[in-house]
């Protein structure tokens, strides 16, 4: 209960700070994913997780599935930063919608009317928080990153699934935090 809850205040703490950071998403994820995969390596060493995977099919999916990270994180930041915390928490919070059409394509799972009906539900809750359908507005611009880093976060779970079932989540985790800093790093050069 207490480590679901700390996770759960951890994320919320980390919208709150990506909106009040002055610097450009895609910095503020490149900094968020560079400071958790030194971290992981450590815990990852001193722990003596094994960090070898097993095959390059695991391999190249956890590398794309770092990229895919790299894209949630600074979609995420994005939203936020355009719109507000709520606005990049609810729609973020939206993957399940892109989970239950995603998992019967990679996982041959059958498609529930009840997961249908829930997705729909989700949908309508985001429309309703549009305040017009035009890009220019913050808000609406802040809920198009937000979709898109939900959707990302979906990908993402699918690839997790897969790698989670034989490596360590450090081990999985640690891949694919330090892929997306690889592919953040240029951010810090080339952004003010």
């Amino acid at each position: 209960w207490i480590r679901r809850n700390s996770a759960v205040m951890l994320f919320g703490l980390s919208g709150v700070i990506g909106q009040f950071v002055q610097v450009p998403a895609v910095a503020v994820a490149g900094g968020r994913v560079l400071c958790s995969s030194a971290l992981l390596l450590v815990l990852s060493l001193v722990s003596h997780t094994p960090l070898r995977l097993h095959s390059r099919r695991d391999l190249a999916l956890a590398l794309f599935t770092g990229v895919v990270l790299a894209v949630h994180w600074t979609s995420f930041f994005q939203s936020i930063q355009l719109s507000s915390v709520a606005i990049g928490t609810i729609t973020f919070s939206t993957f399940p919608l892109f989970l239950t059409f995603l998992e019967p394509l990679f996982f041959h799972e059958k498609l529930r009317p009840q997961n249908i009906l829930s997705a729909v539900v989700l949908l309508v809750g985001v429309f309703i928080t549009i305040p017009e359908f035009s890009t220019e507005n913050q808000v609406t611009a802040g809920i198009l990153w937000g979709m898109l880093s939900s959707f990302a976060y979906a990908v993402m779970s699918l690839a997790n699934r897969r790698l989670s079932a034989s490596y360590p989540s450090r081990t999985v985790c640690l891949y694919e935090q330090a892929t997306a800093a690889v592919v953040l790093a240029p951010a810090f050069f080339l952004v003010d």
